[in-house]
């Protein structure tokens, strides 16, 4: 006698809703060679399901990883003085190029993006 369970094979509903995430981009480089460590949080939204759908099976893991290549961007341009003297710039959504691009391309909307600070390795 088999038992059958109702729906054991039920896609889930992706949240339409806000979200956040918090995101440690670990090991950045800066021009003089000192290494950071940056805090983020991203606000973000689903804005295109069926984009989404399209486009990414892990929306999340390319979101942080465009996160993190604009981290390398900014911090490897720069030596660790000018790092601290431009932070003001890392909560500026225009700063995450290439993660708005992504963001786009994968049918998410980045509302917020706060940098947190960072540290530095011993």
């Amino acid at each position: 006698n088999e038992r059958k369970i109702p729906g054991p094979f039920t896609t889930p509903t992706p949240h339409l809703d806000p979200h956040h995430l918090f995101f440690d981009a670990k090991v950045m480089k800066t021009a003089d060679d000192a290494l950071l460590t940056m805090k983020f949080m991203m606000y973000y939204e689903i804005a295109s399901v069926e984009k989404m759908l399209q486009q990414t099976h892990d929306p999340i893991a390319e979101l942080v990883n465009a996160l993190t290549a604009d981290a390398i961007e900014f911090t490897h341009l720069r030596s660790f003085e000018q790092f601290k003297q431009d932070t003001e710039l890392l909560g500026k959504i225009e700063t995450y190029k290439q993660t708005n691009q992504r963001a786009d391309k994968i049918g998410f909307k980045i509302s917020k993006i706060v940098y947190r600070g960072y540290h530095s390795s011993d």
